[in-house]
């Protein structure tokens, strides 16, 4: 977002950032931004209100005519250095022999330094450019390399803070490569010396992140660990004994924290870098379904800040147990590291930090379907968002809001929060974020189901795939193809080309689903549940939320990937067109060997739905909806009707009404006509999707109580359609 201030041809500088430059004095300058007097691309350095001039006696290299160049002094006009034309200043700027660029650079730079030292942080990226065209040469004084790194390092950080995402790449990497360049031959690097290169390579990590190039991310937070003297694990055997270790130590400092936590001989420093790389490996190893890679990064990141003491970063490092331990279903623990993060986030006073605390523990209450918690939170966290005037913060923490929204059934609310997510997303260059708000807006579209809707939708997860296919990083050798994203669009992509009748795209389109939900390897090796921690003395331990030591190795992970919150509708949506097609598969005339085909991905299909409400509660009811109807397809009638009612009860329990909703349906739709529970199951479900204005499930639901049997492709006797 520093446009011109980095090299010519760098881009134009938005509002944000050093886009208010203008009212501090500048005038209008024609051209792209600040030193078109100095090099090419780089607007007018000296523009009219400086009052200044740095060097003069460089003007008279310029063409007479072609300039309007007052003398300094005369009267009280300011020195006024203004080219008319740009290719007019490029070839004056190029007739300027090496020695005549470095002293004017030098000059311009030393006059902002004087005029502005009281607040020198709109001028970071100016600065940076100027003291680098300094130091060029070979022979350079270090004191000016120093300098030239540390403005290209507050630029960075200034561009980081404002989501200008690929300035901050551009920033880190010139300081990067200035300090490696000018670096001492043969001398070993100073501790305070590899802290800073690893805080660059950790920034540089954070900025291609936000750009969805997680293999570049991964590389440089892997540098930073480097430089930090904690490299990553390079084998798989490596990274279990590391997980283990973690694990152990954790289990420590949960027994014995006066001994263990803010007691490192380690400089803080050092633990609190070392502990925000691994929470940005945390994210990238989720968003790339790791589970093993998940769970010891974040197992690192919470020892190391624990390590170090009270900081944001601790009460990051908690919100982030928090989430872990819900994902493995110790919910008394994560409510222990819940409380932990906010008190710390409190206590620490730093609100970025407080917003970070409820976005990610609003999260885990939306996952456990806690929507007054989960409420809670996103209203505190968006409250301060707004406070701090950070428009990407609070698209981060308004998904709590939107989700929670989504489930109590205000679809139309929370589309239209999405939309502005998605807006606000964009222009922070968030690509990850831009996925899922066009994602779940396309839910909340088909939730409402009109033709109209429906076809909107479609374009909203076309985009959406678009987007994903053009910006994030595939088939690298650090970071595997990510599926995760896409497989939510996919399977609502399947579900939107059903209802519009197109079986074979939606077919494909589930397909194309199933293979990104490949088992990712499990939590730990057969044999390596550590059961020598029996009988060490702890029994402290049940009073933290873990009732059961023994088999520690988290065996609900084993032969999972790593599902995320987000991705319900896709599980979901992959199991009802499996099981649709499968139910209309008689009616249609298919072969047997498609119907055999169509019985084993159905299968397939549940199965990796129930996987992921054993993680996220709010999974439940959907999972078992489909396995209802699977039982029922196969032939089990009774073993089905078991299935639907615990979905009834789940989503009522839940606070579910869509999921309510569908329950009956299913309970009524397949009841003989004559049973008096169809019509109260049917009208039930009518009025629930009539409240919720869900067109489309209305109409089904309509369509079944207006016929005098089961819809059609739908058999009361639990006939077996298996063969």
């Amino acid at each position: 977002g520093y446009g011109d201030a980095l090299a010519p041809g760098h881009g134009e500088v938005p509002a944000q950032g050093l886009g208010d430059a203008p009212a501090r004095g500048y005038g209008e300058v024609p051209g792209t931004g600040y030193g078109d007097a100095l090099a090419p691309g780089h607007g007018d350095a000296l523009a009219p209100g400086y009052g200044e001039v740095p060097a003069p006696g460089y003007g008279d290299t310029l063409a007479p005519g072609y300039g309007e160049i007052p003398a300094p002094g005369h009267g009280d006009a300011p020195a006024t250095y203004l080219f008319k034309q740009a290719i007019t200043q490029e070839v004056a700027y190029n007739l300027l022999a090496a020695d005549q660029r470095r002293t004017l650079h030098r000059s311009v730079a030393e006059w902002h330094e004087r005029t502005h030292a009281d607040d020198l942080s709109p001028f970071y990226p100016f600065l940076a450019y100027h003291w680098g065209q300094v130091i060029e040469a070979d022979e350079t004084e270090p004191d000016l390399v120093a300098k030239a790194v540390d403005y290209l390092e507050k630029a960075g950080e200034q561009a980081l803070q404002n989501y200008t995402n690929r300035e901050a790449v551009e920033f880190f990497n010139r300081a990067l490569n200035l300090d490696a360049r000018f670096a001492p031959k043969g001398e070993p690097l100073s501790a305070a010396r590899n802290l800073r290169r690893a805080r660059r390579e950790r920034q540089l990590g954070q900025a291609y992140y936000k750009l969805g190039q997680l293999a570049e991310s991964c590389e440089h937070l892997r540098r930073a660990l480097v430089f930090l003297g904690r490299p990553v694990p390079t084998t798989r055997g490596k990274l279990m004994v590391s997980l283990l270790k973690q694990l152990l130590q954790q289990i420590l400092h949960r027994i014995w924290p006066a001994r263990f936590v803010g007691c490192s001989p380690q400089a803080d420093s050092i633990l609190l870098e070392a502990a925000r790389v691994y929470s940005n490996l945390k994210e990238i190893a989720a968003c790339t379904n790791e589970t093993v890679e998940v769970v010891n990064a974040a197992l690192h990141t919470l020892n190391l800040a624990e390590a170090a003491g009270p900081s944001p970063e601790l009460a990051r490092a908690y919100a982030g147990a928090c989430a872990m331990a819900g994902y493995v279903s110790w919910h008394a623990l994560a409510k222990i590291y819940r409380y932990r993060a906010r008190e710390t986030a409190r206590r620490v006073a730093h609100l970025p930090t407080l917003v970070t605390v409820l976005g990610v523990t609003g999260l885990y209450d939306v996952g456990a379907g806690q929507w007054t918690n989960a409420r809670d939170s996103g209203e505190q966290a968006v409250e301060i968002a707004n406070r701090l005037r950070d428009q990407c913060l609070w698209a981060t923490v308004a998904m709590i809001l939107a989700k929670v929204a989504y489930y109590q059934g205000d679809f139309a609310g929370s589309a239209k929060l999405w939309a502005d997510i998605g807006a606000v997303a964009s222009r922070c260059g968030n690509v990850q974020q831009q996925h899922w708000a066009l994602a779940w807006r396309a839910i909340n579209l088909l939730r409402l189901g009109s033709a109209e809707q429906v076809a909107e939708a479609i374009t909203s997860l076309e985009m959406a795939v678009t987007l994903t296919a053009e910006n994030v990083a595939r088939a690298d050798k650090l970071i595997p193809d990510i599926g995760m994203p896409r497989l939510l669009s996919y399977g609502l992509l399947a579900v939107a080309r059903l209802r519009q009748g197109q079986r074979q795209s939606a077919w494909q389109f589930a397909e194309a689903a199933v293979r990104l939900m490949g088992p990712s390897p499990p939590l730990y090796l057969p044999g390596m549940g550590m059961p020598r921690l029996r009988g060490m003395g702890m029994p402290r331990l049940r009073s933290m939320g873990l009732p059961r030591l023994r088999g520690i190795g988290m065996p609900r992970l084993r032969g999972m990937g790593m599902p995320q919150l987000h991705e319900l509708e896709g599980y979901a949506g992959v199991a009802e067109v499996y099981l649709t097609l499968w139910e209309t598969s008689v009616i249609n005339s298919q072969s047997p060997a498609e119907r055999r085909s169509l019985v084993k991905s159905a299968r397939q299909a549940c199965q990796a739905l129930r996987k992921f409400a054993r993680v996220f509660p709010i999974g439940q009811p959907r999972a078992w909806l489909w396995q209802g109807l699977y039982d029922w397809l196969a032939g089990k009638p009774d073993k089905a009707h078991r299935a639907w009612y615990k979905s009834l009860v789940v989503a009522e329990r839940l606070a579910m009404p869509y999921e309510q909703g569908l329950a009956h349906y299913e309970i009524g739709r397949h009841l003989t006509p004559n049973d008096p529970a169809r019509q109260a199951h049917l009208k039930r479900a009518r009025e629930i999707f009539t409240r919720l204005e869900a067109t489309y499930d209305l109409m089904c639901t309509q369509t079944v109580l207006n016929a005098s049997q089961p819809a059609n492709g739908h058999y009361p006797n639990g006939v077996n359609l298996m063969l």
